[in-house]
């Protein structure tokens, strides 16, 4: 197994990790070949590209809770009230960040 070497441009993190889910994540890295560092990394970043792949619809399902009744009755009430000839915008996620 390769010694990492760190590049021009890389920072060093710590984390904090449950000791079950750390020997379950090092047992794995071992198992591939890379270290615990490379893993997680790896990891992360394929999680990051595949949210960020995800349209506005399956992205606030994924990480946003329903609505409480109440408010939605006014979302509701409010859109009884909407103008119909207004056909919106299409909006990206980006747009709210």
């Amino acid at each position: 197994m390769a010694k990492e070497v760190y590049r021009e441009g890389m920072l060093r993190k710590n984390i904090t990790i449950n000791s079950d889910d750390f020997y379950i994540v090092d047992r794995f890295a071992k198992k591939i070949g890379i270290s615990f560092s490379e893993l997680v990394r790896k990891a992360a970043v394929n999680y990051v590209k595949e949210q960020e792949e995800l349209d506005l619809s399956a992205f606030l399902r994924a990480h946003c809770s329903t609505v409480p009744e109440d408010e939605e009755y006014e979302i509701v009430e409010a859109m009884k009230n909407k103008d119909k000839k207004d056909k919106g915008k299409e909006i990206k996620i980006e747009d709210l960040l």
